[in-house]
């Protein structure tokens, strides 16, 4: 039942995470920004620097199975946030090691971040602009 519950809290986030991407557009790609709910935001920079540090981060894909077809980051875990068992695969990964998290523009890693950190991961990163960003850069 709470996993339902979990599951609903998540995708009723994505909607409106979708929503607010739409209307405000691709953040700003400035400083790092500490949220309220236990995480940062990070431009995709920011993500390459971290990626350059000795101790790598775990790079978590929450986009849908269509998207993921059309290119991912090398060496991401893909784990579809629409996915009723996304709590629980998610649950199965290490909270100690820094994660970073994106989807397509970064609403949906906002939520799955949001998600994250009340499931006690202790170093979070959604990827500010998502996949299209880091497409754009490379």
């Amino acid at each position: 039942m709470i996993k339902r519950i979990l599951t609903l809290m998540i995708l009723s986030g994505l909607l409106m995470a979708c929503k607010q991407d739409k209307k405000e557009g691709n953040p700003s790609p400035s400083s790092a920004q500490t949220n309220a709910v236990g995480y940062t935001n990070i431009t995709v920079d920011q993500f390459k620097e971290k990626l350059a540090q000795s101790t790598k981060p775990v790079i978590l894909d929450v986009r849908t199975p269509g998207e993921v077809a059309q290119g991912v980051i090398e060496g991401a875990t893909v784990i579809d946030i629409n996915d009723a068992a996304f709590i629980d695969k998610v649950n199965a990964l290490d909270k100690n090691v820094p994660t970073v998290v994106y989807c397509k523009v970064g609403g949906r890693s906002a939520t799955a971040c949001a998600a994250m950190a009340d499931l006690g991961f202790k170093e979070l990163y959604n990827l500010q602009g998502g996949y299209d960003a880091w497409q754009t850069q490379q």
